[in-house]
């Protein structure tokens, strides 16, 4: 046996054999691995907040092919894209599209963007042509801008201020609360008695 253990390579002086570090988890003291966190159902997630549906201002469309003749009054935002004929006293903002037109003797907005074809006088706070706009008629407005391209065949008058025809009417109303006192009654003056001629006055002819 010994020249069995010599010839294979065993021998009894020879270091004992590596012993493998046991396996994660196999031992008494070794501690199972931590579990990762369950995942919350899809119902569970929290979804991102969405703006509120107040600030998500509206817009108003009249599409290509739509052709309106009329008053355009309120508030919003209005975008044509067709062809509107009228009055325009709109609390908000007006966008002339590409292919859009509009025609008409009062176009009144806070702010006008054109970037179609329109024909009158514009009064407005704020007024841009874009390079595709065209605008016949005067511009009254506080800020006025063009892009390279636009066309303007009118007068431009820059104020510090423009006073639109509803805010007019609200500065005519008396104060909430407070009635407008009528104005004072004058008393009505005398009828002036003509002078009686003494007795011996000629009467005139």
């Amino acid at each position: 046996m010994s020249f069995l253990r010599k010839a294979f390579g065993h021998d009894d002086d020879a270091p004992p054999p590596i012993q493998r570090r046991p396996r994660r988890g196999a031992g008494p003291e070794a501690q199972p691995p931590e579990a990762p966190a369950p995942t919350p159902p899809p119902a569970a997630r929290r979804a991102a907040p969405s703006a509120p549906a107040s600030q998500a201002e509206a817009v108003s469309v009249l599409a290509a092919g739509l052709h309106l003749e009329g008053e355009l009054t309120g508030q919003g935002t209005v975008r044509v894209e067709g062809r509107f004929r009228g009055r325009v006293q709109l609390d908000g903002t007006l966008i002339v599209g590409p292919t859009g037109r509009v025609e008409g003797e009062t176009l009144v907005a806070r702010r006008v963007v054109v970037e179609g074809l329109v024909r009158g006088p514009l009064l407005a706070e704020y007024v841009e042509i874009g390079a595709t706009g065209k605008v016949w008629g005067d511009v009254t407005t506080v800020t006025f801008v063009t892009r390279e391209g636009a066309f303007l065949r009118g007068q431009v008058r820059m104020e510090e201020a423009v006073t639109l025809p509803w805010e007019a009417e609200a500065d005519e109303g008396a104060p909430a609360g407070e009635a407008a006192s009528p104005p004072a009654a004058a008393s009505a003056p005398a009828e002036p008695v003509p002078p009686t001629p003494p007795p011996d006055a000629e009467a005139p002819a």
